[in-house]
């Protein structure tokens, strides 16, 4: 998970990340912001770089909210439920 410096995180892109996060957001939508920022960001350095890297991202990004949000969650599923 990049841990960005708080002092890093500027006050315009919070505001930006709290109009994408509205929960009325579908998945669709989350899928279409995901997508313009990678086509972006590729195009604007077209590259097997460029590309290389936004897919790892991606793919860390994926990664590390499986282990910090839905583990826990599916977790406490186990206690509660019993296991499979």
């Amino acid at each position: 998970m990049p841990y960005i410096k708080k002092i890093d995180r500027e006050a315009a892109l919070q505001t930006t990340l709290d109009r994408i996060c509205d929960s009325s957001l579908t998945g669709g939508d989350i899928n279409y912001i995901i997508s313009i920022i990678l086509k972006r960001r590729f195009f604007a350095n077209r590259c097997y770089a460029e590309a290389n890297m936004l897919i790892g991202a991606v793919e860390c990004a994926k990664q590390e909210f499986i282990r910090r949000y839905l583990n826990p969650m599916e977790d406490e599923k186990i206690i509660q439920n019993g296991d499979i």
